[in-house]
């Protein structure tokens, strides 16, 4: 999905904030959805002048069943190809400023999320919500290890190398994107480990980065205002925001 400010001009050059989704056999559509996008609605990224990108990588629901598993032994990899590929291609049309490039997600969006963070240079800003960083930590600390088995196909004992390969923190040594963390203290699916591993890890890389901890928080909001207070802290304390970088 594509989205553009108000007053679109094509002969300026816009920043570009690319929204991942969860699952991650979910999906982003043209709509509003609790179930979708409850924690990052587009539209105040929209009025402040972003053009927004939710990009349906490969693995995601509605493109048939060889889409849905096209990213099982790939993920991390392959999904980050999925979404440079539509980043590339509206830098191409000169409708984006490569300089101003920033991306969120939550769940297996803030997964791919840490990804972009450790595994690339070509973010702004980053953006990590309850995100795995490490599969092997999330598969001890997990309620759904067999989630991992399916899409890694082994558990990380018999086959350490896949674990490895489609891991976040694998990469930490060539991390240099400033990265806001956000995490519920009580996630049982995306134990919040991941969060701490990510975060000392890009300490010690010298990355800056902000760590915020939900209090009482399981894997989704639970509590009035709590999806306010995560899309408020993207807009107040992440990094791209401290200098203007958007």
């Amino acid at each position: 999905m594509f989205y553009q400010p108000v007053a679109f001009d094509a002969h300026k050059k816009y920043p570009l904030l690319v929204v991942i989704h969860g699952g991650p056999a979910w999906a982003s559509f043209p709509i509003f959805s609790n179930c979708f996008n409850e924690k990052y609605p587009i539209e105040p990224f929209i009025e402040k002048g972003f053009i927004v990108l939710e990009p349906n990588y490969r693995g995601s629901s509605g493109y048939g069943n060889e889409f849905l598993k096209a990213n099982d032994r790939k993920l991390g990899i392959a999904n980050y190809d999925d979404l440079i590929s539509g980043v590339d291609q509206l830098i191409d049309k000169g409708i984006v400023d490569k300089e101003r490039v920033g991306v969120m997600g939550w769940s297996n969006g803030g997964y791919l999320s840490a990804f972009c963070s450790t595994y690339s240079s070509r973010f702004k800003a980053v953006s990590v919500g309850g995100g795995i960083t490490n599969w092997v930590t999330n598969y001890v600390n997990t309620d759904i290890p067999y989630l991992m088995r399916s899409y890694l196909g082994d558990n990380p004992w018999n086959d350490p190398e896949i674990y490895t390969k489609t891991s976040p923190m694998t990469y930490i040594q060539s991390a240099c994107t400033p990265t806001l963390i956000q995490h519920g203290e009580k996630d049982a699916r995306v134990p919040i480990a991941n969060a701490y591993e990510l975060h000392q890890g890009l300490r010690d890389m010298g990355v800056e980065t902000e760590f915020i901890i939900f209090k009482g928080m399981a894997y989704s909001p639970d509590q009035p205002g709590m999806n306010v207070a995560i899309i408020n802290l993207v807009f107040t304390l992440s990094s791209w925001r401290k200098d203007e970088r958007f």
